[in-house]
Parts: structure tokens; C-alpha cells; sequence
């Protein structure tokens, strides 16, 4: 889906993971994405997938992905005057599993 520098995704819907989420496919419901980095070409779909798929995150910008989700989402609902809390007690908290470099860690067994 998409192409470089555009938009990055790469959907295996036998495992229902995405690699990245630069571009969302209503018919596509994946229930892990796997982040490689934070480019906007390659998160730019993922607060529509958040809510429905468990996100592992590069561990230096797992913090910058949730505060990401959370400013998307008080653009879209909110207003300027709601509170981060108040956004995750309307939408539910975001499953961001950070990772880093060499770290093993198992997929979640829903998305196989």
C-alpha cells in the first residue's frame, strides 16, 4: 500500500500486522502495527488504527506516539481546553508496546 515517501504500509492480513501506518484501507482491519519510525509518510494513518490494534513502537519515540495519538485525537474531538486525561478516559488508552533495538517480544496472540 502506498509507495516511499508518500505513504509507507505493508499489511499481512494472514497475521493481521501492518508494518507502519502511512496509509489506512477501510476494508484492511490489522490488529498490530509495527512501527519502524516516526515519519509522518509512516504514521500518518495511525490514530485510525490505534484504537483497534495493539501499536509496537520504536522505544526512543513510544512517548512521542502516544502524545501524537492524543493531540490527534483532541484536534478531532476536543478542544484545547481538554486534558490528556480526559481524551483517554473518552477514546481509551492506547496499547503502545515500546521496543528496542535487539529486544525480543512476542506478538499478541489475537493477531495470528
Amino acid at each position: 500500500l502506498g509507495r516511499s515517501a508518500d505513504a509507507t504500509a505493508y499489511f499481512l492480513p494472514e497475521l493481521g500486522i501492518c508494518f507502519d501506518a502511512g496509509i489506512w484501507v477501510k476494508s484492511l482491519a490489522p490488529r498490530c502495527v509495527l512501527l519502524t519510525h516516526g515519519h509522518r509518510d509512516h504514521t500518518a494513518a495511525l490514530p485510525t488504527m490505534a484504537r483497534r490494534a495493539k501499536i509496537i513502537a520504536p522505544k526512543p519515540i513510544a512517548s512521542l506516539v502516544r502524545r501524537f495519538l492524543l493531540a490527534e485525537a483532541q484536534l478531532n474531538y476536543g478542544d484545547e481546553l481538554q486534558t490528556d486525561a480526559e481524551t483517554i478516559s473518552a477514546l481509551g488508552e492506547f496499547d503502545i508496546e515500546p521496543v528496542g533495538d535487539l529486544d525480543d517480544f512476542l506478538l499478541p496472540r489475537d493477531c495470528y
